[in-house]
Order: C-alpha cells, then structure tokens, then sequence
C-alpha cells in the first residue's frame, strides 16, 4: 500500500487497505491523513466500527472540515 496512492484514489479503499491503515494508526496515532483514510475505509465498507473510530479520531484530526 503507498498513501499517496490511496489518497489520490480512495476508490481502491478494500478490505486489504483497512488491515492496514487499521495498523498503521495503531502505530501511529497522530497521523492524521491515515486516520481520515481509515475513517473513508470504514465508511466505504460500512462497517459497524465507523461511529466509534470517528467519535475516537476527533481527539486527533485538528481540522474536521
């Protein structure tokens, strides 16, 4: 997975990416840009996760325009 790749097409969002943005914000929870990915990844899927991966990342996404 390259970030620049999903970032420009966030159409390629799939369960795979969610594997692993799911890891990478584990690992790095300031990472903003990977976790507004991983809430795209949730929505796409919608997943029942979503609303408390939002409610969690608020904490951390500054700007939630």
């Amino acid at each position: 997975m390259v970030l620049s790749t999903l970032i420009n097409h966030p159409e390629r969002l799939n369960r795979e990416t969610l594997y692993e943005l799911r890891t990478l914000v584990a690992r790095y929870p300031y990472f903003q840009t990977a976790r507004i990915l991983l809430l795209n990844n949730l929505y796409l899927l919608h997943e029942a996760d979503f609303g408390t991966e939002l409610r969690r990342s608020i904490l951390y996404i500054s700007d939630r325009r």
